[in-house]
Formats: C-alpha cells, structure tokens, sequence
C-alpha cells in the first residue's frame, strides 16, 4: 500500500506548510487528514520518496557516460548511495521507472 500512496504523492514532494509553529509536508498532511492512514505508511511513503531523490541523483550522475564499464571509483560511489536507501531500494527504483 506504501508503494501506491508514494506513486500518488510524488508531485507533492516539496510543498509544506506551517501548522502551530511546526512544519508539516503535503505529503504528510495528505496521508494523515485526507487519506487517513497510519504512521507506519507516512514513514514508508516518505522513505519511498527520500529513495527515489538518491536514484535519480545517481541516474543524472552517470547519464553522460558512454558505455565504458564503471571504475572502482563509481561503484563505490553507486554503493554508498544504495546504502543510504537501504531496505526501500527495491520500491524506490520502481518508482523510479515508473516515473
């Protein structure tokens, strides 16, 4: 289900607003207020997304590469960013393609 709301809410990613002195996202507001769903799916969709943010950063950075092979260098750079995405990664890209 995670999955889903994030493909819905990915053009929302990136509005916020000011609600009693705390910053609260569209996505957050969406998932709790309209949608009303659990904390565990707001954490899900918003790990989904930080995800999909990390993929295309990685995509953007080898997109003008020629089809040389990856060096040490690059894999150790694509690893780190996998890392940082951990257990959404296969959701995230995904998403990724989708999009």
């Amino acid at each position: 289900m995670g999955l889903f709301y994030s493909g819905l809410l990915v053009p929302f990613n990136g509005f916020s607003y000011t609600k009693k002195k705390k910053t609260v996202t569209a996505i957050q507001h969406i998932l709790q207020e309209s949608l009303k769903q659990s904390n565990d799916i707001q954490r899900t969709v918003q790990a989904n997304i930080a995800g999909i943010e990390v993929l295309q950063r990685l995509v953007n950075s080898f997109a003008d590469r020629d089809d040389s092979p990856l060096t040490n260098e690059d894999r150790l750079t694509v690893s780190k960013e996998l890392r940082t995405i951990g257990a959404t990664y296969a959701a995230s890209s995904l998403l990724l393609i989708a999009e």
